[in-house]
């Protein structure tokens, strides 16, 4: 059932982006759709997660040992990076080239978010909670 939520929440989202609709009567429709689909794929992921929990590697452990600080920071980095990518490489031309740009700036933000909030801990100790909530 999540699937096909997020299967007709992402084809919602490419219509509101075809048709140019996203401000209804003061609702921004697209950003509902946007939460569904976040909503339902993440509920996919923790099902399959749960399913594969003795199988999982062991940077995920980490990952998830820091995950607050990485959602808590990260928004920083993306903005640093988009900064520096427009300012640095032309505008990506196609699907493709944005779909690569985003991944890179992606994973970028959150190593970056990672090295902070495990430099916080390693400095800080318990107390670095208190800054990064890790």
């Amino acid at each position: 059932m999540l699937a096909v939520v997020a299967i007709a929440s992402s084809a919602a989202i490419y219509l509101t982006y075809r048709e140019g609709l996203n401000n209804v009567s003061g609702v921004l429709v697209r950003h509902s759709f946007l939460y569904i689909q976040k909503l339902s794929l993440s509920g996919i992921f923790l099902v399959a997660l749960n399913e594969w929990r003795d199988r999982l590697p062991i940077v995920l452990d980490r990952l998830a040992t820091h995950a607050f600080a990485i959602y808590f920071i990260h928004v920083v980095f993306v903005l640093v990076l988009v900064d520096a990518a427009l300012w640095l490489v032309p505008p990506p031309s196609g699907a493709t080239s944005t779909v690569v740009l985003c991944s890179v700036i992606l994973l970028a933000s959150a190593a970056a978010s990672l090295l902070v909030s495990t430099g916080f801990k390693a400095v800080f100790g318990r107390y670095s909670r208190m800054l990064t909530g890790a």
